[in-house]
Order: structure tokens, then sequence, then C-alpha cells
């Protein structure tokens, strides 16, 4: 039987190889070992797999040599393999043989004999040693947290073969503010991987005092989105108004996600000539997109934003809306008595007329809420005709004072003060701002009208009353 393994041995079919090793497990003369062991030397490493194994399962002197020979073997399978094997042996004594596969270049070997070790109740006898054996094992944020004692060890592991370590690792060494972090991360920011190049931006953006953005610049045309995303964050996380025209122009990009993005980042400069770039926003096609835009805006807190806001009430999707009434809050608690709302009539005038009932409505509301300006007519009582005909005068009168010619307002205030109607009071006190000198002075006169006529009407009560 012997001579037939034998043959088997040096056959050239791999599998027949295989077979004939693993039939040899139950024998052990030196002949035997002597066999297997030479297939250490096989050139398809799933043989030297097979006879590492026989070998792990003799449980002996011979193996257990055997198997720290195989330790050198340049397929990761094979070196894995012959430590699973020096693990069953469960001795003390193969603990130096295998300490050293910590540092192997391959992870899962790493991994394998990190646990290896642990099973064999392994203690490191210092601090370098305590993060070799975090990092093998794949902890490395636990191992960053060690201090400087695991940076150099992370550092080379940024060219690790496996792009999941080169990204894990990445993420991690961001914990270390340091010029030459920040330098061995740009140069993962090539990485052929999408993963690793977004873990290499993402660090950088939180130590982009070190960073250089002229080469995070230059991923914003990655192939891959997820990828510019992690540019545009990084760039964002300077702040640097230097960026604005490059964060700009992202707001084109075809990806709605990497717009959004962009938007936020414009909103961390803070500088406010990205106002009219993110307003032109609240026009995009993709609703997350508006909702970043107006989000971004609440960021910059600038009244100058608030008109277009208010227009954005009129949006047709209830969370852009929403979106919009949170950030005019967080703008001015106030938004509603500015200037800026205040320009919008025109808009809204067109809105009330809309053929859609929800446009009106909502058009409606804001009239009320800006312009203190209710349908009066719709509060008489019908069968007192004087009262109707002022309530009508008042719809018709209240808006004009927001028409864009100044003859108009000023004829409108004029009117109103001549109604002599209070309810006219809060809109032609808003117009006590208008741009326009002889509107103001209209307005100015109409008020004291108004006081003047519930003045004598108070009079007039009193000396009725008997």
């Amino acid at each position: 039987m012997q001579w037939l393994f034998g043959s088997q041995l040096k056959s050239k079919d791999p599998e027949r190889r295989i077979d004939a090793i693993e039939q040899l497990v139950s024998q052990r003369d030196d002949r035997t070992r002597a066999s297997v062991y030479s297939m250490l030397s096989d050139r398809v490493a799933e043989v030297r797999v097979a006879a590492v194994k026989v070998m792990s399962q003799w449980q002996d002197d011979f193996g257990m040599r055997a198997l720290a020979a195989a330790l050198r073997d340049p397929a990761p399978s094979v070196r894995e393999t012959a430590i699973v094997g020096l693990r069953s042996l469960y001795h003390a004594s193969t603990i130096p043989t295998i300490t050293p596969m910590l540092c192997d270049v391959n992870s899962r070997v790493r991994t394998t004999a990190a646990r290896t070790l642990e099973a064999l109740r392994w203690t490191p006898e210092n601090d370098a040693q305590r993060a070799l054996l975090l990092i093998a094992s794949g902890k490395y944020s636990k191992a960053a947290a060690m201090g400087t004692v695991a940076i150099e060890m992370l550092l080379a592991l940024l060219d690790d073969e496996s792009a999941t370590v080169r990204r894990d690792v990445a993420e991690t060494i961001a914990a270390f503010p340091q010029k030459r972090v920040a330098a061995a991360l740009q140069k993962l920011i090539k990485d052929p991987e999408a993963g690793v190049r977004m873990a290499a931006l993402s660090s950088l953006g939180k130590l982009n005092e070190f960073a250089d953005t002229t080469l995070i610049a230059g991923v914003l045309q990655d192939v891959d989105k997820n990828v510019r995303i992690a540019a545009i964050e990084a760039l964002g996380a300077s702040r640097s108004v230097e960026h604005v025209p490059l964060l700009t122009r992202c707001l084109k990009d075809a990806q709605w996600n990497v717009r959004t993005a962009a938007a936020m980042a414009l909103a961390r400069t803070g500088a406010a000539s990205v106002i009219p770039a993110l307003v032109e926003l609240l026009n995009d096609e993709d609703p997350d997109v508006r909702c970043a835009a107006i989000e971004a805006l609440g960021v910059l807190r600038s009244d100058a934003s608030i008109e277009a806001l208010v227009m954005t009430q009129l949006d047709p999707e209830s969370g852009v809306r929403v979106t919009a009434l949170k950030a005019l809050s967080r703008i001015n608690m106030r938004w509603h008595q500015t200037p800026e709302a205040q320009r919008t009539m025109p808009v809204l005038k067109r809105a009330m007329q809309s053929e859609n009932y929800w446009v009106r409505h909502v058009a409606g509301d804001l009239m009320a809420k800006i312009f203190n300006i209710q349908q009066f007519s719709d509060a008489v009582n019908v069968h007192d005709l004087q009262a109707q005909s002022r309530a009508r005068a008042l719809d018709v009168l209240v808006p004009a004072l927001w028409d864009e010619d100044a003859l108009l307002r000023g004829a409108a205030a004029e009117a109103l003060g001549r109604l002599r109607e209070k309810r006219a009071a809060d809109a032609l006190t808003a117009r006590l701002r208008d741009a326009h000198e002889w509107v103001r002075q209209v307005a100015q006169a109409s008020l004291q009208q108004l006081e003047t006529a519930s003045a004598k009407a108070a009079t007039d009560w009193a000396s009725a009353a008997p």
C-alpha cells in the first residue's frame, strides 16, 4: 500500500495528491512522515494545506516542528492552517512560534494568530504587545485609545492588502491629529476601492488643519457618488470660504444626495455669498434637495433668505413646507413681521387666485400671518349692507398696500384713511417702512385719521351714555 500512496503523491492531479495525503493520517512511521513533510513543497497551496492538516493530527514533536515550518509558507491559507494546527496542540511552547504571526501581511492570518494566542492564555508583556494583539484582532479603535504606542502599527496597515483593513484603519487613525497621519491618508484618496477613499476623506475632514484641500478638491469628480459626498463633507469641515466656488458647482451634480451634501457644506462656510445659490436650489426637482437647501439657509440665519423661504410654504411637498417653517423660526422668530416677508405680497396675491384649493388656502394663511389680512367680507353680517361694503373695500385695498407700484400703494393707504376702518391699522403701520417717502407720509396721515376717528367714536359713545 505504501508504494500506492507514494505513486499518488507524485500524481499530476492535485486532487489525487490530496486524497493520498489524507489517507496517510493514521500512519506514523518515519517514511510516512517524510512523505507528508515533503508535500509542504508542493506547488499547489491546497495540497500543502492538506499536508498541514494531516501533520496537525499527529500531535507530536515532529508535527509541531513541521507546523512551525509551514508558518513561513508563501500562501496565507497554509500559514493560517498551520496556526490552527498549533492551537490544537494546546501547549505553551507554541506561543513563541505563533507570536510573530501577529505581524503577518495577511489580515486573516493575523486574526487567527491573535485568537490562538488568546486561547493559549498568552499575556502581553508591555503596551506595544498589547497594542499589537488588539490590532491583529481587528480592534483598531481600542488600539488607538492606547495612544502613540499604536500609531506606527496603524500607519503601516494603510498599505495592507485587504481593502477592509485599509478602510477600518483609515477611519480609526483620525484619532491622531498629526501632519504625517494626514499625509498617509491623502495617499488613500486614490485607492482603487471606493470604501477606502471614503474613509480616508472622512478622516481628512476631521484633520482639516493638516489636510491638503487641493488634493481633496480633485476627488469632487470621482466616479463614485459616495466618494464625491465624502470629499464635499471634508471640504465643508474646513469651513473655508475659499471652497465656495467648488462646492457651488457641486449643486449641479446629477446625483441628488451629492447636491444635498454640497448645500450643507456651503452652510458650514457661514458665507452670506452662498445664499443666492441655495435659494436657487429651492427649485430643485428633488424634495430632499429642497429640504437640504432650506436647512442650509436656516443654519446661515440671514434675513436675506426669509422671502424665499416664505414662498417655499407653497411647495407641494408637506415635508418641505414643515422644514421651511422651522428654518424661518430659526432665522427670526418674528419672521412674519420683517420687510423681507412682506415683499412676498405680489406672489401671494397671485396664489390667492390659483385654481388649486390648497395653494389658495396656504396663501391665505400666509397673508393673514404676514399682513394681518383676513377675508374681512367673510366675517360680516350679510344683512348689514354698509358693513359688507366696507369689508369688501378692505379686501381690495389692504393687499394693494404691497403692490409693486408706489402710486397704487399710496392711493390704497389714502383710501384706507378715508375709510376710517381700524382693522387696517396693522397693514398701514407696516407701510411706515415703505421704500418710497410719499407712501410713508400717506400711511402716517391715514393712521392719524384712524386715531382721530377712533377717538371721536369713543367721545360720542361717552356722551350718549345715560
